[in-house]
């Protein structure tokens, strides 16, 4: 599947990182914020319910879960979901999917130029980093944040012409493979990851377990 390419883009949440393990805990402790200031009502949340927000900016999340919150409402309940995200990370709660650092070392022993993509913050690819040594893997790290936000296929843009291509992104969400698609670069869709089926229904190509790549 990737013979011939040279760098490859990779999404973090839902690609490599089994993220819901701690997305889930810090979006109901950011909620929980939320009901206890009065901006929302008591209820139960699924892992699914919750899963379909990873992969967006926090800015964009919460818009289209709770568009009518105030601004400085919307940013302190971001700063308790990011904090608590980190905190996890920082205390050995996060888990990467079965095969990820073999595949990534595998894939950078063979020559690829891999490239950590993410629509986070600076301060969470930071802990993922640490947490998970990428660094061994990965020889460059990007994320939106760094960005003032702006959409992965922009941030995508600017990036692309440091690398040689042919190039491939892969990711589980829509978002990766709008990115691809906008940059007229390979993309591959994580089945096993928190898209749904139609967000993968221009991809090039789809895989089931990140071990395909090997």
């Amino acid at each position: 599947m990737l013979t011939g390419y040279k760098t490859l883009f990779f999404d973090f949440d839902g690609t490599i990182h089994e993220s819901i393990k701690i997305y889930y805990p810090a979006f109901m402790k950011g909620y929980e914020y939320l009901v206890t200031k009065g901006h929302a009502e008591p209820r139960h949340f699924t892992l699914e319910e919750v899963s379909q927000w990873l992969g967006y900016n926090s800015r964009d999340m919460w818009q289209s879960f709770m568009p009518e919150l105030p601004d400085d409402v919307r940013l302190a309940v971001s700063q308790i979901v990011g904090t608590e995200m980190r905190r996890l990370l920082d205390n050995g709660e996060g888990s990467l999917y079965d095969g990820v650092e073999n595949t990534l070392a595998a894939l950078r022993d063979d020559g690829y130029t891999l490239v950590f993509l993410s629509n986070c913050s600076p301060a969470y690819m930071a802990s993922g980093t640490r947490a998970f040594g990428l660094d061994r893997y990965f020889h460059h790290f990007y994320c939106s944040g760094m960005f003032d936000q702006i959409t992965k296929a922009e941030v995508l843009e600017r990036i692309m012409p440091q690398f040689e291509g042919p190039m491939a992104i892969i990711g589980d969400r829509i978002h990766d493979m709008e990115a691809g698609r906008a940059n007229h670069i390979t993309t591959i869709g994580c089945l096993y990851g928190y898209g749904k089926a139609e967000e993968f229904e221009h991809a090039d190509h789809l895989i089931t377990s990140i071990r395909k790549l090997g």
